[in-house]
C-alpha cells in the first residue's frame, strides 16, 4: 500500500459503517467510475511541449472534471448540459471545448474510450453565452495616469514591468522569464532575447528603446537572483511571477485609476501595436516586434525575419507624450 493508501484507510475507518463508508471506497477505488481527469498528466506529457498551454489545458480539463466527475458519464447529454450552465465567455468555452475535444481523442487513441463517437464533437455552443469582450488599448493619457499611481503605491517590480511592456508589446509572462543574461548586444544595438514565449513566433529579439536603457541597467545591476526583476517573491515559478504583477496591476486600474475591465495588462499589447500602425509601421516588421505569426506565405514561411536594426527603428517611434 502507498503512503495514499494508508491515508485514506484511515479515512474510511473513520467514517461511519455501512452506506457512508462504502461510498467513501466506491469513490476512492474507481467502482464509481474512472475519474474524467484520471490521464491528464500522460495526456499533457503526450499532447504539449509549452508549458502554459500545458497548464491551460490541464485547468480546462479539471473544471470540467468537477461537472462531470467519470469518463463513464460523459457522454453527449452532460457535455450538452455543462455547455448549458457555463458562465463564462462563448470564446472561452469555445476554447474549454477544444481541449476537451483533444483530450477525449487522446482517450480513444490509447483505448480508454470507444472510438464509435466523441461527446465533445457536435455540441454547439448556445448563443446565450457572452461575447468575450475585446481588449482596447489605453491612451497616452492613460499610460501615464496609470504610471503615476503605481509610483505612488511604491510598486517597483509592478513599474518594472509596465514600463518594459509599454515599449516592447511583450507578454508579461515573457517579461519575468527575462534575466540579466537575456540583455544582449546583436548586430550593435542592444535587445532584449526573449526565450520563452506561448507560441514560436514569440521566440524573438526586441531592441531596447531608448526610454528603457537606464531602467534596464539599473535593473541589471541590482539583480540578485539573475532575473532582471528580482525578487518577486513567489514558491510557483513564472505562473507566480505573472500574477504577482496581474493582480496589482489589476486592483490599481481598476480601484484607483477608474478604467472598464476591457484594459488588463495584455491591453499594453494592443496598445504598443496600434503605436506602431499609427506610425506607419510595416505589419512585418510590428509582427517580429510583437511575435505574432506572418499571414503570408513570402514573410511568414520563407523569410528570415526582419534586421535587428529595422526593429530598433520601428521601436523608437513608440511615445506616449511627456
Amino acid at each position: 500500500m502507498s503512503d495514499a493508501d494508508y491515508y485514506a484507510e484511515e479515512i474510511g475507518e473513520a467514517l461511519d459503517v455501512g452506506f457512508e463508508q462504502q461510498t467513501f471506497y466506491d469513490y476512492y477505488t474507481g467502482r464509481k467510475g474512472t475519474p474524467f481527469n484520471f490521464f491528464v498528466e500522460e495526456f499533457l506529457s503526450y499532447s504539449y511541449e509549452n508549458a502554459t498551454t500545458a497548464k491551460d489545458a490541464k485547468r480546462n480539463i479539471e473544471l470540467f472534471t468537477a461537472h462531470c466527475p467519470t469518463i463513464e458519464g460523459t457522454n453527449y447529454s452532460s457535455v450538452l448540459r455543462w455547455v448549458q450552465n457555463e458562465t463564462r465567455s462563448k470564446a472561452t468555452v469555445g476554447k474549454c471545448k477544444n481541449y476537451l475535444n483533444k483530450y477525449w481523442r487522446y482517450l480513444q487513441r490509447t483505448s480508454v474510450v470507444s472510438n464509435d463517437t466523441n461527446p465533445f464533437t457536435n455540441v454547439e455552443l448556445p448563443k446565450s453565452l457572452r461575447k468575450k469582450e475585446d481588449r482596447e488599448p489605453f491612451t497616452d493619457n492613460e499610460i501615464q495616469f496609470v504610471h503615476t499611481k503605481i509610483k505612488e503605491n511604491y510598486q517597483p517590480e509592478l513599474e518594472a514591468a509596465f514600463q518594459i511592456a509599454i515599449y516592447t508589446g511583450a507578454r508579461i509572462s515573457e517579461i519575468v522569464s527575462l534575466t540579466t543574461d537575456d540583455i544582449q548586444d546583436i548586430d550593435h544595438v542592444s535587445c532584449f532575447v526573449i526565450r520563452e514565449s506561448k507560441t514560436k513566433a514569440g521566440i524573438r529579439t526586441i531592441p531596447i528603446h531608448d526610454n528603457l536603457k537606464e531602467l534596464v541597467n539599473q535593473l541589471s545591476t541590482a539583480s540578485s537572483d539573475n532575473y532582471l526583476i528580482s525578487n518577486i517573491k513567489t514558491t510557483s515559478g513564472k505562473k507566480g511571477k505573472t500574477d504577482f504583477i496581474t493582480k496589482r496591476f489589476k486592483r490599481i486600474i481598476r480601484n484607483q485609476c477608474q478604467l472598464p475591465t476591457t484594459k488588463v495588462f495584455h491591453s499594453l499589447r494592443n496598445t504598443v501595436s496600434t503605436k506602431l500602425e499609427a506610425a506607419g509601421v510595416p505589419e512585418n516588421i510590428a509582427a517580429d516586434i510583437i511575435g505574432h505569426n506572418k499571414r503570408t506565405m513570402t514573410y511568414g514561411l520563407y523569410s528570415g525575419g526582419t534586421s535587428t536594426q529595422q526593429k530598433y527603428d520601428a521601436i523608437k517611434k513608440v511615445q506616449y507624450g511627456k
